[in-house]
């Protein structure tokens, strides 16, 4: 609901990346380290411990050019970072509440084109960013001259100092392949009590929308040409999301459904018209869900989850 995933003309399907423990499936989850099984198909592998799921890996350069290609071909980067102000301005009231004092130092990692910076520019912080997508690094310089902003991957990336009160990953985690080696670059770069913010897709609720797409579009017969649901590498249940936090040296804060955004950034409406009516009532079903059962049911299509260094 939160993003389209489309395959450009002749785009090969993802293959393993060659190692043995790939070729016969048994890989271990990044959250828990249980072994992945095969579901859905061959497509898919998923944890049975921990309910993560993912597809079959792909070495770090492929995945790093298949993320180029998405961005490039299926993301309308401007349109959603619009329809995200409203969650970017929430997010940033959650890390004030935790450090009002000045001065207060944040990255953002998938940083685009530093619209999420911008924000936090304003509202007093020192911010930093690092992208993978040289046209969105080149728009966040534009956009925050005085502002670091690097290419290239996270956990490469030695020149970023030390002692940030945060670092946050809004829509990123479900495109790495290595989330761990993500989060425990975090971990070195925050200061104690600095926090890491985390916005990723929740995968009961991508599985629950795909199946009901393949069940339209089987009852109207049609191939899938284009889907609303989105499975890029992997994708996280609250419990999965909460052990990876844990088992990366974090302690979480909590895990809710996150805002959803605002309008119809990735124009699914025209293609799938009832898409809206859905988005306008899952919000309040999902906050009533999870309010009911202490916060153990999220049915919203994100997470949201906070932690923080000891």
């Amino acid at each position: 609901m939160e993003s389209a995933e489309a395959k450009t003309p002749g785009e090969a399907p993802d293959r393993p990346a060659g190692n043995a423990a790939a070729d016969h499936g048994k890989l271990s989850c990044p959250a828990c380290g249980g072994a992945l099984q095969p579901f859905s198909g061959s497509e898919l592998l998923r944890c049975p411990c921990c309910g993560l799921c993912r597809r079959r890996p792909l070495d770090e350069h492929r995945n790093r050019e298949a993320l180029v290609r998405h961005y490039r071909t299926a993301d309308p980067r401007e349109q959603v970072a619009r329809a995200k102000a409203p969650f970017f301005e929430k997010a940033l009231d959650v890390l004030e509440e935790a450090f009002p004092a000045r001065p207060r130092r944040l990255l953002d990692v998938g940083c685009g084109g530093g619209e999420f910076l911008q924000q936090a520019s304003r509202r007093g912080w020192d911010p930093a960013g690092i992208d993978v997508l040289p046209e969105a690094v080149a728009a966040a310089r534009c956009l925050l001259p005085r502002a670091q902003i690097h290419l290239g991957s996270l956990p490469e990336e030695v020149s970023i100092p030390s002692g940030l009160q945060a670092v946050t990953f809004w829509d990123v985690m479900d495109h790495l392949e290595d989330p761990a080696a993500y989060l425990r670059a975090a971990v070195r770069l925050l200061c104690p009590g600095g926090m890491v913010g985390i916005r990723t897709r929740n995968v009961a609720v991508q599985l629950l929308m795909r199946r009901v797409d393949d069940f339209l579009l089987a009852l109207r017969r049609r191939p899938a040409r284009r889907t609303f649901h989105v499975l890029h590498r992997v994708a996280f249940t609250p419990e999965s999301l909460e052990r990876l936090l844990e088992r990366t040296g974090l302690e979480p804060i909590g895990i809710a459904n996150s805002p959803l955004t605002v309008g119809d950034p990735y124009g699914l409406a025209p293609r799938f018209p009832w898409i809206r009516m859905l988005k306008t009532a899952a919000a309040p079903i999902a906050d009533v869900v999870s309010a009911a059962s202490g916060g153990k049911m999220l049915f919203s299509p994100s997470l949201l989850a906070w932690a923080r260094k000891p």
